[in-house]
């Protein structure tokens, strides 16, 4: 037998992304790269994105029910890809928003082929991404004001094999990323 408890399940609240999630084998090798921009901090205030939330954005929905979560989830199934390997070579920062990133120089054309695949399959779950050109990057700075010195980056090489789902959850803490889905990408 099944309770209604009083819970209406279309206004349950998620905070999702779809996303490229590093492994911590890459996660430490971008720690290197970018200690000598956090030793900027001391002049430059901002505030640390923790390694364990670093991601690339593939397709961010932000808060949707849990109808709308089940339908992305069933539109993410369809998604087929490629692995491929992402160069992360390049810093910078986006001013309007105030962050401070690691990406790459050149956007692997397979990496542009799942963006819009996984967009055109969104869309029949009425997402539409507000981004005309997509930017990978992982941002690892937020609150970054003033602008910090151009420094050079050894390419950090990430075998993407996989794409996933998140969801965004906030805590006494600030906001804890959660893997709850992933889709294997073919090689």
């Amino acid at each position: 037998m099944a309770y209604d408890y009083g819970v209406d399940t279309k206004k349950t609240q998620h905070r999702l992304f779809f996303a490229l999630w590093p492994s911590d084998e890459v996660r430490n090798q971008i720690k290197k790269q970018i200690q000598p921009l956090i030793k900027q901090l001391k002049q430059h205030p901002a505030k640390k994105v923790p390694p364990h939330n670093w991601h690339i954005t593939l397709a961010f929905l932000g808060n949707v029910s849990s109808e709308t979560k089940q339908c992305v989830i069933e539109q993410a199934e369809l998604i087929t890809g490629s692995s491929f390997e992402l160069q992360l070579n390049e810093f910078g920062s986006f001013k309007r928003a105030s962050v401070v990133w690691l990406g790459t120089k050149q956007c692997p054309d397979v990496l542009k082929e799942l963006v819009e695949h996984l967009n055109e399959k969104l869309a029949d779950c009425d997402y539409q991404s507000e981004f005309k050109d997509y930017t990978p990057h992982l941002t690892f700075l937020r609150k970054a004001y003033k602008p910090l010195d151009a420094l050079q980056v050894e390419t950090v090489r990430w075998q993407v094999n996989e794409f996933v789902l998140v969801e965004s959850v906030t805590t006494d803490r600030g906001a804890r990323y959660q893997v709850i889905n992933r889709w294997p990408l073919n090689e």
